[in-house]
């Protein structure tokens, strides 16, 4: 049996917002893997909605500092132990539902200087994907770096591509500073909880 851990909530929000994306192209990413629970279910959600997808996963770990919260940069246990750990697992899962997984080891800053272009997937034939239908936020939890991300996905998003940030409530100001942006892009709220926020690119 594959066990893969998870220490947020409301994962639900993740399902739904692939079924909402699951006719948009583009490959369905997070920012921010940890134990790898967000990533399964992504691809648990892409097996039952989309199961042509790809699902993509970004973490440097390595055990390096990270904005936690707003102005609180700090070292926690995202070590490489946890990432063979983490990544076996998830490898193996994806293989066992039969879900096309790509791992990328990077921070999320260095996935967009090298991935500007799209990603390239494997199947048969080559494909570089530079759109994408469903993003995971949960990365670094400040501002700044926040808007960085919508920055580079903004561009990249289809009518229909769904923006879900975890850990909205109690880690960075999302409501006075991220929603406004957003809504300012042309995003709409679907549905916000105490942990996380889905919105639509209309």
């Amino acid at each position: 049996m594959i066990e893969i851990l998870g220490d947020s909530a409301e994962y639900e929000y993740i399902t739904e917002g692939i079924e909402l994306s699951k006719d948009v192209d583009g490959l369905c990413i997070e920012l921010g893997v940890r134990r790898g629970m967000g990533t399964k279910t992504i691809m648990d959600a892409i097996k039952q909605y989309c199961p042509d997808k790809v699902s993509v996963a970004v973490d440097p770990y390595g055990n390096i500092e990270y904005f936690h919260k707003e102005n609180e940069k700090i070292r926690l246990d995202y070590t490489n132990s946890m990432r063979y750990q983490s990544m076996q697992a998830l490898n193996a899962y994806a293989d066992d539902i039969g879900v096309h997984f790509i791992p990328i080891v990077l921070e999320d800053t260095e996935f967009f200087k090298r991935y500007s272009d799209g990603v390239p997937t494997y199947r048969n034939v080559k494909e570089v994907i530079n759109k994408f239908s469903f993003i995971h936020f949960d990365a670094p939890h400040a501002v700044a770096e926040i808007k960085e991300e919508i920055d580079f996905f903004h561009p990249r998003t289809n009518i229909g591509s769904i923006f879900c940030f975890d850990d909205v409530v109690g880690f960075y100001p999302h409501d006075e500073e991220i929603e406004p942006y957003l809504f300012a892009l042309g995003y709409e709220l679907i549905k916000k909880g105490g942990k996380k926020a889905n919105y639509i690119k209309k």
